[in-house]
Formats: C-alpha cells, sequence, structure tokens
C-alpha cells in the first residue's frame, strides 16, 4: 500500500487556507499574513508568537495508516546566528515536522502500544538530519514519508536527507486540537519565523490500493469482482468497508509491532521484508512476493510465544470475520482453527485457498515491459531496495539522545513532483 490519498492540499497565494483536495480540510488563519511584494510574494507570513494556520479533526486526517506530508517553506532566524525548533506542520498527537535547533529537521510520529488489549499511546519516535540541513533565509521543499510499520523517510528538495527502517509505528489518532501550521499545538513555543507557500498531506488509500497491488500481482480479477458483487448484495457498501478495512489495518500493525518486539535488528528484518512484498506486489512478482511472506512468518515463529500468537491471530481474525470477508470466511473457520487458518493462508501468499488461483509473474518484468504497461504504482517508491539485489544492508544506526537520531543517508528514489 503507498500514501495515495490527497486528503489536504492548502497554496496560500491569497492569504487563505483552501482546501484543493476536495475533502474540505480548509484552515483557519489567525495573524499570518500574505505577503504581496518581493522575493516572498504570494505565500504565507508568519512572525512566529500566534500566528498560525489551524485545521479542525475529520475523519480523513485520522487513524493515518501510511502517511505522506510535504511542506514549501522559508524559515528566518529569530536573531543573527540564532535558531530554534520551528513546527511546519503538525496533527496533534499523531505526527510532527518542523526545524529542529542546528538547523535539522525532525520528523516524529506519536505511537502506540503493541501489547495485547487495550492500545495505549506511549510516546513519540522518529528522524532528526544532521545539522545544517536547512538553509536559513532559503526556500525548500521537505517531504516526510512513513509507512505506518517501521520505515520513515525524509527529503529535502528531493534529496534523501534521513531515514529509519525502525521507527515505531502505528501511528495514534488524531488529538481534539487538528492540524497546526506553522504553530505547536501547545502553546507559541515552536511558532514558525517565516513563510509558507504549500501544505499537502497524503495517506492511504484503502479502498484503491490493495486491489490495485494486488491485481498486479498475483489476483484473479473476476474473482475479486464476483466477491464484491456478493458483499453489495449484503449491504456492504464503500464506507462501511473502508472502515472493516482500517480496523484489520490496525490488527495487522499491532502484530507487526509484537513481532519487532524492541528488538533494532528484527525491526530492520521485518522491516526489509515488508518493503519487498510490498515492492514486488507493485512490480508483479508473485515469487518474491512470497519469498518476502515466507521470511515474515519465520520472524512470527521466531518472535511470538504461542499464547501471544494466538491472541493476535483471535484479534486479526476477529477484524477479518467483523468485515466483507466474514461473507466468506465465518462459516468455514472454527475459533479452534483460526491460529492455523490464517497462517496457512499468509504462508502461502496472497490468501492461497480462500482466494483466487496465484497468478505468478502475470505483469512481464519492467524490462520487458512495452512504453504502455505503467509500473503498477503512481508514487515514487516502487522499486526493490538496493540489498534485494544482492548488495549488503547496512545496520541501523543505534538511536542514542533524542537530539542525536540519524535516519541515515543511502541515496534513493526522489519523492514525486512539486504540487505547483
Amino acid at each position: 500500500m503507498s500514501a495515495t490519498k490527497l486528503v489536504l492540499h492548502h497554496r496560500y497565494e491569497q492569504g487563505i487556507a483552501l482546501d484543493r483536495s476536495g475533502f474540505a480540510n480548509h484552515g483557519q488563519v489567525i495573524g499570518a499574513e500574505s505577503s504581496w511584494a518581493g522575493p516572498n510574494a504570494g505565500t504565507l507570513r508568519f512572525d512566529a508568537g500566534p500566528d498560525r494556520v489551524v485545521v479542525a479533526p475529520a475523519p480523513t486526517l485520522d487513524r493515518l495508516g501510511e502517511f505522506h506530508a510535504k511542506v514549501r517553506f522559508f524559515a528566518e532566524p529569530d536573531a543573527p546566528g540564532g535558531d530554534r525548533r520551528m513546527n511546519l506542520i503538525e496533527a496533534e498527537l499523531c505526527f510532527a515536522l518542523f526545524i529542529e535547533s542546528g538547523w535539522r529537521i525532525g520528523a516524529t510520529t506519536r505511537f502506540v502500544d503493541q501489547s495485547p488489549g487495550p492500545v495505549t499511546a506511549t510516546g513519540w519516535d522518529g528522524i532528526f538530519t544532521g545539522p545544517a540541513t536547512v538553509t536559513p533565509n532559503s526556500w525548500h521543499t521537505v517531504d516526510f514519508l512513513f509507512d505506518g510499520l517501521s520505515h520513515a523517510r525524509v527529503f529535502l528538495d528531493g534529496a534523501l536527507v534521513g531515514e529509519r527502517w525502525d521507527q515505531v509505528g502505528p501511528i495514534q489518532g488524531l488529538g481534539a486540537n487538528g492540524v497546526y501550521i506553522g504553530h505547536w499545538p501547545g502553546d507559541d513555543r515552536y511558532s514558525l519565523r517565516g513563510n509558507l507557500a504549500e501544505v499537502a498531506v497524503w495517506r492511504e488509500d484503502p479502498g484503491r490500493d490493495p486491489g490495485r497491488n494486488l491485481d498486479d500481482c498475483c489476483m484473479d480479477r473476476g474473482w475479486v469482482d464476483a466477491r464484491v458483487a456478493e458483499a453489495r448484495r449484503a449491504g456492504w457498501d464503500a464506507p462501511r468497508a473502508t472502515a472493516s478495512l482500517r480496523d484489520l489495518a490496525q490488527a495487522l500493525r499491532r502484530a507487526a509491532g509484537q513481532v519487532r518486539g524492541g528488538d533494532p535488528a528484527r525491526a530492520a528484518r521485518t522491516g526489509d521484508a515488508t518493503r519487498r512484498a510490498m515492492a514486488a506486489m507493485r512490480l508483479g512478482h508473485g515469487g518474491a512476493f512470497a519469498d518476502a511472506v515466507g521470511d515474515l512468518r519465520n520472524e512470527i515463529d521466531a518472535s511470538l510465544s504461542p499464547a501471544v500468537r494466538q491472541m493476535l491471530t483471535d484479534e486479526i481474525m476477529s477484524a477479518l470475520l467483523a468485515g466483507p470477508l466474514g461473507l466468506w470466511l465465518g462459516p468455514g473457520v472454527e475459533p479452534d482453527d483460526a491460529t492455523a487458518f490464517l497462517e496457512g493462508a499468509l504462508g502461502a501468499a496472497c490468501l492461497d485457498g480462500m482466494a483466487p488461483p496465484l497468478r505468478e509473474g502475470r505483469r512481464p518484468p519492467p524490462e520487458d515491459r512495452s512504453p504502455d504497461v505503467p509500473p503498477g504504482d503512481g508514487d515514487t517508491d516502487v522499486g526493490l531496495p538496493p540489498w534485494a539485489a544482492g548488495q549488503p544492508r547496512p545496520a541501523p544506526e543505534p538511536a542514542t539522545d533524542h537530539d542525536e537520531r540519524d535516519g541515515g543517508n543511502r541515496p534513493r528514489r526522489q519523492p514525486g513532483e512539486d504540487l505547483r
């Protein structure tokens, strides 16, 4: 899955925060004013203090799984040579993207407890780039991408400046104050001094991305269409199905957190396997997808006790049975067989046995495709990671002090083109 649904898009040429995404996530401009002349004309000016743009909570901004935040900004020091933290965008209790002291970029998410039972927020985790990443008094575009599990990246002006494979997920839901732009949701201490031209947020699209990726990889689309028709006759519509998919995704993310178990090496391995699985889907490589799922199953075998495994499996099965898939799973699944059923389905890849037959290699490999065959994904991150081709994977850097974490600087593909 990838963050392809644009849910917030502000451009500040007229001094207003009109949302162009179509989801009416408009902002209230407080204190900030339009710059009408000079090199920053057509942007919104923030003079620190109470200046801010506030977006009210909305379902499209809540319960983020995977997301991508983009901000085009111009930051100034408060005094010659001085610097401090300045917020660019913060979704309260969810994620934050900001300039840190030393002209670094900070990109953090608030994770939730992975233990079985009630979900409890436990803290913030994220990327902090090296010093002097940002040039003051200059325009920059920053992108923050997180897959909802463990892989986070920060790009500045199209260049990768930070990456982690062990950032803790899933993400907590949006707080009551909503989204603050150029300001902290608390007081004025982290307010921006400078200008903003554009802000955008994308999230996962469970109604579009999974079907597209699986169809590219290994599924019989006719079988899927028939099941969708049955679900519609049973009273399932798109909003209800989307909500059930989000519940299932949350259960799967909690299970992934248990597999990681706080072990950075295991987090790196599961992150690698997850990324290989998603890349294989996008490229249509059924065999590579099955290999990645097998690696994930090995990590499950090595990290979870039978009791925890059963508890997590029951949670996942409950989410499955409560959704439209329950129309076909329910009659054939006994509670005592839930673990064996789920492991067998996942181990065979693409839910073999309850889903359509695999079509390995359905799409020709990239080098054999004609120019009119799309790559399988509209986002920028469709390639396999470097180590999937036999190159060694660098060991993750240990997290030390909160302000000394660095996500690495391995070259990767750039994020999408600027929206302008």
